[in-house]
């Protein structure tokens, strides 16, 4: 019982930690998938501002590390992850660099704008926004993958755990239950043991034969019986 409760305790240990990274690579696609949202729609405000004449003003975020991907990007959290995942390290470096150009980019954009270049300001657009955005979007991509692979491997660790777990503690209780089987056989031939003698010698005393000793030296029932005798 020892044995199969420190197993399940263990189980449990190992399936929490899973179940953490899990969630935690779930949130993590789910998070990204929106920011990947924001972005379209960020690149969409810098489309509209060249193509439709009601558009007066560029109103996007410039600054890179204010906006909520660049906040995950250059956050405590994040920093912690790349920490222990070199793969993720390289990923989140392909991706730091374009969405930095895509932010910059706009800030020329306007600058341009201000002095009355729009055609520079297009040529930005087309040059250094546009690129820097579909670099922005492949990387990004790429970190959604892999978090998404993260959390299959979770999953999959998941049930590796508890199947690993249920068999030993199906080993451990047919092993435990085999045990029960032989204590039970062994016990009850001991008893069986000394009951025929304390009976054959009861037999024979029945028959008349005082000249023999009963060898039996237990302190339970069996042992009163032949000491009665």
């Amino acid at each position: 019982t020892f044995i199969i409760a420190s197993l399940s305790l263990m189980g449990f240990a190992k399936l929490k930690t899973v179940n953490q990274e899990l969630v935690q690579a779930k949130n993590s696609v789910t998070f990204l998938v929106e920011k990947e949202v924001d972005h379209l729609n960020w690149a969409q405000k810098v489309t509209d501002f060249f193509l439709r004449s009601d558009v007066k003003t560029l109103n996007v975020q410039t600054n890179h590390k204010i906006c909520n991907l660049g906040k995950w990007i250059h956050g405590s959290k994040t920093q912690q992850m790349i920490q222990k995942n070199k793969k993720l390290e390289q990923l989140v470096s392909q991706l730091s660099a374009p969405h930095e150009a895509v932010h910059k980019s706009a800030i020329k954009i306007k600058e341009s704008y201000s002095v009355e270049k729009p055609d520079a300001a297009l040529a930005i657009f087309h040059k250094q926004t546009l690129p820097a955005f579909e670099k922005t979007k492949k990387a990004l991509t790429g970190i959604i993958n892999h978090f998404e692979e993260q959390a299959e491997t979770a999953v999959s660790h998941m049930e590796d755990t508890m199947a690993q777990r249920r068999m030993l503690i199906l080993i451990f209780t047919a092993c435990a239950l085999l045990l029960g089987i032989l204590a039970t056989f062994i016990v009850t031939r001991m008893i069986a043991g000394k009951l025929s003698k304390t009976a054959g010698f009861a037999d024979r005393m029945a028959k008349g034969d005082f000249t023999q000793t009963l060898d039996i030296d237990q302190k339970d029932e069996i042992g009163v019986l032949a000491r009665s005798m």
